[in-house]
């Protein structure tokens, strides 16, 4: 109570400051004033309102055509970029093994960029090759064509879901055990 007098005096200097502040940048802001207030919040609405990084305008935008099969891997790790994030999400080792066809992962900068693991580098994502076993819970990418070699691999009667995608114009399948 002994300090109310005193407060009006002591704030008035950080309140003439902040007023010439004010002033000084209106004056010289006050044409983009507007435009910075809509660019904000356009930027705002994209990118945490409608969902932006999901949209085709994103996919097309950012080569998605060249980045789909790092999408789509980052999608079943649930890790990196996933289309639905803006910061990429930590990486921690899943309950399957992810496989990958051989010769379909290819150096790419973009993908090395965006990917959130790489095949052979960790235990769980590995490039298929004639020696191995598909011992589930896995998620196997590869195209549709010679499906019975592949499948000799699986134990009998694993249940096996699919899923199309279209990577480099090329239809591929993501073929999931239940976890």
């Amino acid at each position: 109570m002994r300090s109310t007098g005193n407060l009006a005096i002591l704030f008035i200097w950080p309140a003439i400051g902040i007023d010439a502040l004010r002033t000084g940048l209106s004056y010289a802001y006050s044409r983009f004033a507007g435009l910075l207030f809509s660019s904000l919040h356009a930027t705002f609405h994209d990118y945490f309102l409608s969902n932006y990084l999901a949209s085709a305008e994103t996919y097309t935008h950012f080569d998605g055509e060249y980045t789909a099969l790092t999408l789509h891997t980052n999608q079943l790790l649930n890790a990196g970029w996933t289309a639905d994030n803006i910061a990429a999400k930590p990486l921690v080792p899943p309950s399957f093994t992810l496989w990958i066809q051989p010769g379909l992962w290819e150096y790419d900068e973009v993908r090395t960029f965006i990917a959130a693991a790489e095949p052979d580098r960790y235990p769980f994502f590995k490039t298929l090759s004639p020696q191995a076993t598909l011992t589930p819970p896995f998620a196997l990418i590869r195209d549709p064509d010679h499906q019975a070699e592949w499948l000799s691999k699986v134990p009998p009667s694993t249940p096996l879901s699919v899923e199309t995608i279209i990577i480099s114009r090329r239809m591929f399948a993501i073929y999931r055990t239940p976890e």
